[in-house]
């Protein structure tokens, strides 16, 4: 059964764009006056203010994607770590390097029509984008 719960979102006004900057420049001086702290808690990072939690998600999650920064969670609804990116690859290593041996070996074991069908798909992407 499901039940109505009310939510009450921050606000406050902000520009996205300074708040991505802002997030950004806290977490490399943190990491950079913290050098043995090779990654940092969401609560920790935002002093466990709910609202703040909620106006940084978005922007986390834009670094994340600009690959400037890892999200780590380990459990569903878990903490929630923060990483540059650089420093989680060369402590964690490659997350995707299965996926990418298994993609590979596939792609090899392609028959010429499968072959043919991949160009061509490959060939119209590129006139799209």
């Amino acid at each position: 059964a499901l039940r109505e719960t009310d939510i009450a979102f921050p606000k406050r006004k902000f520009g996205i764009k300074d708040k991505i900057k802002e997030i950004y420049e806290t977490l490399f001086k943190h990491f950079k006056e913290n050098e043995a702290s090779k990654k940092i808690a969401l609560t920790h990072f935002v002093n466990n203010d709910k609202n703040e939690k909620i106006i940084t998600f978005f922007p986390l999650l834009h670094l994340e994607n600009s690959k400037k920064i890892w999200l780590e969670q380990e459990e569903h609804f878990g903490e929630i770590y923060i990483w540059l990116k650089k420093t989680y690859l060369k402590h964690k290593g490659d997350p995707f390097v299965d996926l990418k041996e298994e993609i590979t070996q596939k792609l090899e074991n392609l028959d010429e029509d499968q072959k043919q069908r991949l160009k061509e798909i490959e060939e119209r992407d590129d006139l799209v984008g």
